[in-house]
């Protein structure tokens, strides 16, 4: 006769990080990573946009490159935009070990790195003529080339937010999680 089982919650284990079924899990959780890239997409293409209108329509942007103010700005939006993309990531993947969370954020950086990497391409390769009379390719490209170090630095910041957001939700996570939960058996 099989003893039947019963659950209640006990001692946290020395030294241990995570207790439960996930815990021993393996592989990444794409469509966490997915999410993630997504929400960080999409909070960067809202505020961008919004920086674009302010800086253009304050004088500061041109064509030939980027302004100091939109440079500063576009790097600030990428480690924040980034930092909630690997929040989403680790939080919708629950992670429960720091390193399996900076792996999801690191992921999701990468993802939606290749995703921008070829929207940019997409959109240089079009041959669409502004009412200005200049190219699409040559707007981007020009844009491109005049990024410089402010490109840099905004991918370095936004892949250092993509890992520290994921850490951050792994803080969260770790805080908020009840006392772990041990096997009993009944007395014979």
């Amino acid at each position: 006769m099989a003893d039947p089982g019963y659950r209640t919650p006990g001692p946290i284990p020395t030294g241990v990080l995570a207790t439960g079924p996930s815990a021993d899990r393996w592989g990444t959780p794409w469509s966490a990573v997915w999410a993630g890239a997504f929400s960080a997409a999409a909070i960067w293409a809202v505020f961008g946009l919004l920086g674009v209108a302010i800086f253009r329509s304050a004088g500061m942007l041109n064509t030939s490159g980027v302004s100091w103010g939109m440079g500063v700005w576009s790097i600030i939006l990428t480690a924040i935009a980034l930092f909630v993309g690997g929040r989403v990531a680790a939080r919708m993947g629950d992670m429960r070990t720091p390193r399996d969370a900076m792996m999801a954020g690191q992921t999701m950086f990468g993802l939606t790195a290749v995703g921008v990497l070829v929207f940019l391409v997409l959109l240089g390769t079009g041959s669409a003529t502004g009412m200005t009379g200049t190219t699409t390719s040559s707007y981007v490209g020009s844009t491109i080339r005049g990024a410089g170090w402010f490109g840099w630095v905004g991918v370095l910041a936004g892949w250092l937010g993509a890992m520290a957001g994921a850490m951050a939700s792994y803080g969260a996570r770790r805080k908020s999680t009840g006392a772990p939960v041990r096997d009993i058996r009944t007395a014979a």
